[in-house]
C-alpha cells in the first residue's frame, strides 16, 4: 500500500484506468489532487477486463468539489486485480490537472480492535469549509508527530497538535483561525502531518 503517481489529465482525457493487485480486506482509496480544478471521480471494480457503470463498483466517490480529494472505504471480498478508474464528473473547472492515487489498509486483531496498519493523514471534512473542519491521522505506532495547517507561501498558521502521539486514530478541529486567534482570509490551505518518516498533506479550501 501506498501513494502512487502523479497522473496527469489534459483536457481531452476523460477517464484513466489503473490495475492494481488488492488481496481481500479492508481498503481507503482515494484521489489526491496535485494541480488544478477538475471535479475527480474515482471507482474500483473486480474485473479488471470490463468495467460496467458506477453503481456496479465495489466502491466509488464523487461527491467533494472541483479540485478537493475525494476517497471513499471498500472491502475487497477476493484478492486479485483490480480496475480503479480516475473519471471527471463534470466539465466544469479546470481542462487538466494531476493527482495521485492513494491506498491504504487496515486490520483487525480481534473483533472490536482495529489495528491502524500505516501513518497517514485523513481527507479533511468538510471540504471547503465555512466554520470548522474536522481532521484526522492515524498513526501506527506511538510516536512524536505534528499536525499544522499552512498558507500556499509555506507559512506556518496555526498548530493544531504537537508532541509525543499513541498509536490509533486522532481526531481534531480547525476553527479557521491563526495563532493569534484572528479568522484566517478564505482560500486554500494546506494541512500536514509530520510523524517520523511520513509528511502527509492535504489541501483545505476555506470559504467566506
Amino acid at each position: 500500500m501506498g501513494l502512487f503517481g502523479p497522473f496527469t489529465f489534459d483536457g481531452n482525457t476523460l477517464m484513466k484506468l489503473h490495475e492494481v493487485y488488492l488481496p481481500a480486506g479492508s481498503y481507503v482509496i482515494e484521489v489526491v489532487s496535485d494541480a488544478g480544478q477538475i471535479d475527480w471521480g474515482v471507482s474500483l471494480w473486480h474485473d479488471r477486463g470490463h468495467v460496467p457503470g458506477k453503481s456496479d463498483a465495489l466502491g466509488a466517490s464523487w461527491a467533494a468539489p472541483p479540485g478537493v480529494d475525494e476517497a471513499f472505504a471498500v472491502t475487497v471480498p477476493t484478492a486479485g486485480y483490480h480496475a480503479v478508474a480516475v473519471w471527471r464528473v463534470g466539465m466544469g473547472g479546470s481542462n487538466d490537472g494531476t493527482y495521485r492515487l492513494r491506498f491504504r489498509a487496515a486490520t483487525t486483531d480481534a473483533p472490536g480492535e482495529p489495528h491502524v496498519s500505516a501513518t497517514h493523514l485523513a481527507v479533511p471534512r468538510p471540504n471547503p469549509f465555512a466554520g470548522a473542519a474536522n481532521l484526522s491521522f492515524s498513526l501506527a505506532t506511538e510516536s512524536d508527530a505534528t499536525l499544522a495547517v499552512y498558507d500556499l507561501r509555506g507559512a506556518r498558521v496555526r498548530t493544531l497538535a504537537t508532541g509525543r502521539q499513541s498509536a490509533g486514530e486522532h481526531a481534531v478541529r480547525w476553527d479557521g483561525r491563526d495563532e493569534g486567534g484572528r479568522a484566517v482570509a478564505p482560500g486554500v490551505y494546506l494541512v500536514r502531518l509530520d510523524a517520523g518518516a511520513t509528511h502527509d498533506v492535504a489541501k483545505l479550501v476555506r470559504m467566506e
